[in-house]
This record gives C-alpha cells, sequence and structure tokens, in this order.
C-alpha cells in the first residue's frame, strides 16, 4: 500500500456494516469513543510490555509483540478514518493538516512548549 487513499476506499465499504443500528452516517460519537478504546488497547500492551518484562523500546520488541500492537493501532487508523469520513474529511486530509501544523511548529520552535495553539 502507497497511500491512504489505498487504505480508506477499500475500509470505506466496510465502515457501515459495523455501526450499531439507528447511528446516523454522521455520528461521531461512536467513532470517537471507539478511538479512545482502542488507543486504550495500545497502551494497555505497552503497560503489560513494560511491567511484565521491563520492555520499553521498540526494538526490544519480538515480532509476535510487534504484530500485537500493529494490530491495535490499525484498529486506531480504522477510527480516525471512520471519524474523519463521518465529519466530511478524510484521513489524507488530516495527515497533511498534521504535518502542515508539526512543520509550522518546528519553524516557529515551539514544538515543546503547552497547549494546542502554539
Amino acid at each position: 500500500m502507497n497511500s491512504f487513499h489505498e487504505y480508506t476506499e477499500p475500509i470505506a465499504r466496510l465502515v457501515e456494516q459495523q455501526f450499531p443500528d439507528g447511528v446516523e452516517n454522521d455520528d461521531i460519537v461512536f467513532t470517537a469513543l471507539g478511538l479512545a478504546g482502542e488507543a486504550g488497547e495500545v497502551a494497555e500492551k505497552v503497560k503489560k510490555l513494560w511491567r511484565n518484562q521491563g520492555k520499553t523500546k521498540g526494538s526490544q520488541l519480538t515480532d509476535e509483540e510487534v504484530k500485537g500492537l500493529e494490530s491495535e493501532l490499525g484498529d486506531c487508523l480504522w477510527y480516525v478514518n471512520a471519524t474523519a469520513r463521518r465529519m466530511g474529511s478524510s484521513l489524507q486530509r488530516v495527515a497533511a493538516n498534521n504535518l502542515a501544523k508539526v512543520a509550522d511548529r518546528t519553524a516557529r520552535g515551539v514544538v515543546r512548549s503547552q497547549g494546542d495553539n502554539r
């Protein structure tokens, strides 16, 4: 896969099948809560790797541990994409906006500052 477009188009056909009955096409509550849950699962896996094995670096992970985290990160990506689509945006646009924001903060020397609007 070379682009977000190659992800978003096939996954879009599957997205609507995942929502519970009664969820409207522009409802972002379900997708935002799903994202929070999946991000929590990523954090939980990392916590257990640290607690049980003292692993704090990606280079310490086994192939199986990497696959487990990739699976949870993929679920996060699914919910980011679904949320973006439901608010009339796209994964491509979210990524481009984030890149521009970080580049701007870097150029202004405020990457390590606090607050959303730095």
